[in-house]
C-alpha cells in the first residue's frame, strides 16, 4: 500500500479550515467551539470522500470509534479490507502537552499491523509557533507529517490567537 500522508494532512486541514469558516461566519466562534469527537467524525467523512487520493487502490472501511484490547477506544479507525495496515488516528483539541503525550503513549502500545497518527489542534500565539513545534518534536519523538496555523476566534487572549493544527505519525512501541 502506498498511502499519501501529505494528502491525509491536507484533507484534515481542509476539513478544519472549512468548519472554522462556518463557525466564524455563522456563530462568531472558531474551530475550538467544536467538540473533539465531532472533529474526528468530520475528518472521517472527509477522508472517505478523498480516500483514493489518500489510500490509493487499497480498500478501507471507516470505523468511527473502535475498542482495542489493552488500549481502549480510539477516535478514528480505518480497517483494511485486505492485509494492509489498519489506520488509527487520535485527536486532541487544545489540551496540555501532558495529555497529548498520554495519547501518543496509548498509540505506541498498539501492536500489530497499524499506521498510527496523532492530530492536535492547539491555541497558540503567532510568535510562539516555531518554539511550540520544536518542543512538541522533542516530547513526541514522532514524525511530523504537517503543520499549519489557522486564524480563528479564541475564548481568551491569554490562550493564543491562532489554531496550530499538527499531524504526527507515531513511531513504534
Amino acid at each position: 500500500m502506498i498511502m499519501s500522508e501529505s494528502e491525509l494532512f491536507s484533507t484534515i486541514l481542509d476539513a478544519a479550515q472549512k468548519e472554522n469558516k462556518i463557525l466564524m461566519e455563522q456563530y462568531g466562534k472558531g474551530i475550538f467551539f467544536m467538540p473533539e469527537l465531532a472533529f474526528a467524525y468530520l475528518c472521517g467523512k472527509s477522508i472517505m470522500k478523498n480516500q483514493t487520493a489518500i489510500f490509493g487502490d487499497a480498500e478501507y472501511r471507516w470505523v468511527r470509534e473502535k475498542e482495542f484490547k489493552n488500549y481502549g477506544i480510539s477516535d478514528l479507525v480505518f480497517e483494511a479490507v485486505d492485509d494492509n495496515p489498519e489506520i488509527v488516528i487520535e485527536f486532541k483539541m487544545d489540551d496540555s502537552s501532558h495529555k497529548y503525550l498520554r495519547d501518543i503513549a496509548k498509540l505506541r502500545i498498539l501492536e500489530g499491523n497499524f499506521k498510527k497518527y496523532f492530530c492536535s489542534l492547539k491555541w497558540v500565539f503567532t510568535g510562539q509557533v516555531e518554539d511550540f513545534l520544536s518542543k512538541l518534536k522533542k516530547e513526541f519523538d514522532s514524525k511530523l507529517i504537517g503543520h499549519k496555523t489557522i486564524d480563528t476566534s479564541v475564548g481568551s487572549s491569554k490562550r493564543g490567537d491562532q489554531c496550530l493544527l499538527t499531524l504526527w505519525e507515531v513511531n513504534g512501541s
